[in-house]
């Protein structure tokens, strides 16, 4: 197969002047001739040179020409869209046909990074390279996708501002297996392992939170393996829930230094009974706050020898009882006058005691259980230094023993708020008889002295608070992804059809809209044009076949408010904010002129913030870059490029 070589028209100009150069250094060579300068021989040489030149120019010199002329293209890059990084050494490698200019590159990230880009420079000086890694300054977060866009990708010679997108996850940590299994049954001392989906960084704590509350210590076992075991042992014949919670850390990859905590995650929740002795059925009170006259009893599988188990009994602190039997003797119960608040009490049965046939008890049990002390404010929903609460959140406050009425009124809600409260156990609750302020802390105080049921008054002030929304309204709109690179319109269509009940595809808005050419030669004023997008016309055809459409042009943004305030959200053609904003319009071979801009973009508004006639930010579904909110300055700067909106009725 014969290979042939295409040269375009700007290769041509170049080949013409190197041409035109050398005849004059031909030219030049023949006045010498003339003038007896330089020999016909050597005229010769001088011939044959300058036609190696020129082939080499033509052939050879080829590639080194087009790498100055041509648009740089991407090769590939590593990782690869849609793989896992890793989130300790997140660097992004990217590989282009020639070099770039890296004076022109410019690079935006969502979430939005800090990085450093590295390359080699062509003869160690020119700001040119093929190849161009981006290290993020910090370590990134598991489990996250992100987002990297080049825009103004140029040649030294060639500048039609070329653009890619990179996107990547991180990778998520994972329990994939955990010692015991879930649901088991394990001893007092049990020790736990969990084996996690990727290595442990350094920069991460773990810690192991339980109900009811014990002491855990973790260790690292392995680069992939914790383990953790109760620093005392773990109440007898008791279910536990125990919380494996992550806690990661970004840190500095230059000096390891931690620049921020994630929000803690639970990694796993693990659900096991501890063991009762042998032949102990079950026993009671279990717990904290409990009531110091709550009879204590010992259940057993069968008969006992009561005289063994009665001098047997241990009960620390020391305090007198009477015991009391049912009447087959599987249950003992003590008799004792209330006990004292606030304590921490252990009944234990010594190994050795003997059922009614004679068989021994043949390990030590033992419990634990804590009367009710002062009075204490346990946990709250919301949780305390919570934001961004919704203004008709139900208020609910536990604590670690029961209350009463009394209790209800000695709580101070700041700033006073009229509303209905109900108290039930543990439990106070306040409902608001109007919606809460917006962009308000709410505060909840419990006085010092304040006292339970039947426990003691507390020994300080407890508060708990929580913020409130700010002036916000904020739709519910369904989120989807853009399928591919240029149908952001056709994906923000789709989101505004879903929020209506309607399920429709990308392809089926298409094939309803209609392609119309690409960039360049097609028209979107009739159609979807590969590689730019769509407007609106073709974008209300396809839709209206589910659903009437509206539409807002010349808009200005009290527009939209006046629809969200409605509860319709906003479709918008505008600029993506990434790409430079450079005038691509064309005109077709019908004289018809395309009114085209780099980076046209549509969104779905879904919400603001502030008031109405001076909202502060803006809330977006972006089938690009994912949900998020901008300034509004921001947003109108991209909208301003058309001013045109959709509402889907």
């Amino acid at each position: 197969m014969e290979k042939f070589i295409e040269i375009n028209s700007f290769e041509i100009k170049i080949i013409i002047v190197l041409l035109l150069f050398l005849s004059t250094v031909i030219s030049f060579l023949i006045s010498l001739k003339k003038r007896g300068k330089v020999s016909g021989k050597y005229l010769s040489v001088y011939w044959f040179v300058t036609v190696v030149i020129l082939v080499g120019t033509i052939f050879v010199g080829r590639p080194v020409v087009l790498g100055f002329l041509n648009q740089p293209k991407l090769l590939g890059y590593s990782p690869k869209t849609g793989l896992i990084v890793n989130p300790q050494l997140p660097d992004i490698t990217l590989n282009f046909s020639s070099v770039i200019n890296i004076t022109d590159l410019k690079i935006y990230s969502h979430p939005e990074i800090d990085f450093i880009v590295r390359f080699k420079r062509v003869f160690g000086i020119l700001p040119w390279s093929k190849n161009i890694t981006i290290s993020p300054k910090t370590t990134l977060p598991f489990g996250e996708k992100f987002i990297i866009y080049f825009s103004d990708i140029n040649g030294p010679l060639n500048h039609e501002n070329g653009e890619i997108m990179v996107d990547v996850t991180t990778g998520s940590l994972d329990v994939i297996n955990v010692e015991p299994q879930e649901n088991s049954e394990v001893s007092a001392d049990q020790e736990f392992k969990i084996k996690l989906s990727d290595s442990i960084s350094n920069i991460s704590e773990w810690i192991v939170v339980s109900d009811p509350p014990e002491i855990f210590t973790v260790e690292i076992v392995d680069s992939n393996t914790l383990k953790f075991k109760a620093v005392g042992p773990l109440r007898q014949g008791s279910k536990y829930q125990l919380s494996v919670i992550h806690s990661p850390r970004i840190s500095d990859r230059t000096t390891g230094r931690e620049v921020k905590r994630v929000e803690p995650k639970t990694k796993k929740i693990i659900n096991v009974t501890t063991a009762v002795a042998a032949n102990v059925n079950s026993y009671e009170p279990k717990g904290d706050g409990i009531n110091p006259n709550t009879e204590i009893s010992v259940s057993f599988k069968e008969p006992m020898d009561k005289d063994s188990v009665e001098k047997n009994i241990i009960v620390s602190p020391i305090f007198t009882f009477d015991t009391k039997w049912n009447s087959d003797n599987t249950k003992v119960t003590l008799v004792n006058n209330p006990l004292a608040k606030g304590t921490e009490y252990a009944i234990s049965l010594t190994k050795g005691i003997l059922t009614a046939k004679g068989g021994l008890l043949e390990s030590e049990f033992s419990y634990h259980f804590h009367t009710a002390g002062p009075l204490k404010l346990e946990s709250s929903i919301p949780k305390n230094n919570a934001v961004n609460i919704v203004q008709n959140a139900i208020i609910n406050l536990y604590f670690d023993q029961e209350i009463t009425n009394q209790t209800m009124n000695l709580i101070i809600i700041n700033p006073d708020t009229p509303g209905k409260i109900t108290v039930s156990g543990n439990r106070y609750q306040f409902i608001s008889d109007k919606p809460l302020l917006s962009d308000t802390k709410y505060s909840f105080t419990i006085n010092a002295g304040t006292t339970g049921l039947y426990g003691l008054p507390s020994l300080q002030n407890q508060t708990i608070s929580f913020s409130t929304l700010p002036n916000l309204t904020l739709l519910d709109v369904p989120f989807y992804h853009q399928e591919s690179l240029f149908t952001c319109n056709i994906s923000a269509a789709r989101m505004l059809l879903a929020y209506r009940g309607i399920s429709v595809t990308e392809q089926q808005l298409i094939d309803l809209i209609g392609t119309t050419g690409s960039k360049g030669t097609g028209n979107p004023y009739n159609g979807y044009v590969d590689n730019y997008g769509t407007y609106w016309d073709p974008v209300a055809k396809g839709v209206t076949n589910f659903r009437p459409t509206r539409m807002i042009t010349s808009g200005k943004l009290s527009d939209i408010i006046i629809e969200l305030k409605k509860g319709n959200p906003v479709m918008t053609w505008g600029q993506n904010g990434w790409s430079t904003p450079r005038d691509i319009s064309w005109t077709l071979n019908d004289g018809t002129y395309i009114r085209a801009i780099n980076g046209m973009h549509s969104t779905v508004v879904r919400g603001f913030a502030g008031p109405e006639n001076n909202p502060t930010e803006i809330y977006l579904n972006d089938p690009w870059r994912g949900q998020y909110s901008i300034s509004t300055d921001e947003f109108i700067r991209r909208w301003n490029y058309f001013l045109v909106a959709m509402v889907v009725d």
